[in-house]
């Protein structure tokens, strides 16, 4: 490519339009500007919002964006292998100096927002890279975003060790926080998830019983329950499955509604949590929990595969519980 400017060489990226879902288009190798890191991207976590804003348009992303924010790449000034914290917050707001920059009002987020890292190389805030340990591989790299959205989850209801919890739903944050609860606040968990295909991936992964029904009233009550799924009916019975005065956090967006029986709140002193992404700590300390937690249970796509997949237009391998776009 000698002799060729460095912004007529074109690379792929994954484009989304909320009228077309997402394609790969061709673009200008980015260039990093101030501030800025060029990364070779080597590996993406396809992240249940990304399906939900193509296929439902829940939530909404901006037109015209590169969709894609769990990143594993190579900076091309050093060659180190980074991750990203998606998550570009001010930095002066009341919501960052608290170190809650997942509260700030002026944030955005790579992928929703702002172009992601669906693509061959991306050129991205040097401050929001974070240098990944030797011990620490691909796979479970790509996972260290939505285990900090898990950590930060856990770390609100402040479980304490010994805890009885419940996690609803067995998707990529239901598992990553059965590994979050059982490795950080040593507690035992049981997981509940209508697609019994993923019993198997929640048991390896530690959890003390898992069951079909999202009512876990049938067992008992917990100590802390957490919906990763977001339905009214889910919230409904992680409300009714904690125990008077534990914390209920709800974790997943589905629904906009939330059934609350005033009287019920009152007299058993309900605790009602949301918990939305993490902040910085968050993120930094979850590199240490998924280098403790195996990532076999990742289904690796191609990048051409993985338009049709998100787009709903191939239906994934039975049991996939997280895609990964291998580059």
């Amino acid at each position: 490519m000698a002799g060729r400017d460095e912004a007529e060489i074109f690379v792929l990226a994954m484009e989304f339009t909320a009228r077309d879902g997402v394609h790969l288009r061709t673009r200008a190798k980015p260039i990093a500007g101030e501030g800025e890191v060029l990364v070779k991207v080597t590996r993406v976590g396809i992240c249940g919002t990304d399906i939900g804003a193509v296929q439902r348009g829940n939530p909404q992303f901006r037109d015209g964006i590169v969709i894609g924010h769990e990143l594993v790449g190579v900076r091309q000034d050093t060659g180190q292998r980074v991750t990203v914290i998606p998550l570009v917050a001010c930095g002066a707001c009341r919501a960052c100096i608290a170190s809650r920059e997942n509260l700030c009002a002026g944030k955005v987020i790579l992928g929703a927002h702002i172009d992601g890292v669906l693509a061959e190389y991306v050129a991205l805030p040097a401050k929001q890279l974070v240098a990944l340990p030797d011990d620490v591989d691909d796979a479970q790299a790509a996972l260290i975003e939505p285990m900090a959205t898990a950590l930060h989850a856990l770390r609100r209801a402040r479980v304490e060790p010994a805890s009885r919890v419940a996690v609803i739903g067995g998707g990529a944050i239901g598992l990553c926080l059965l590994v979050a609860a059982r490795e950080h606040a040593k507690a035992s968990v049981y997981l509940t998830e209508i697609d019994v295909s993923k019993h198997g991936i929640a048991n390896s992964l530690g959890a003390e019983g898992t069951g079909t029904s999202i009512d876990v009233t049938s067992v008992g009550l917990f100590d802390a329950v957490f919906d990763t799924v977001g339905a009214v009916a889910t919230r409904e019975n992680a409300i009714a499955a904690t125990v008077p005065g534990g914390p209920t956090v709800f974790v997943g967006l589905h629904s906009r509604q939330l059934p609350v029986d005033g009287n019920d709140v009152v007299t058993h002193e309900r605790t009602l949590l949301g918990s939305f992404a993490y902040d910085r700590g968050d993120f930094l300390d979850s590199i240490d929990l998924v280098k403790r937690s195996p990532a076999d249970w990742v289904t690796e796509v191609s990048f051409a595969a993985a338009v049709d997949l998100i787009n709903g237009t191939l239906a994934a391998p039975a049991g996939t519980t997280k895609l990964h776009v291998r580059f």
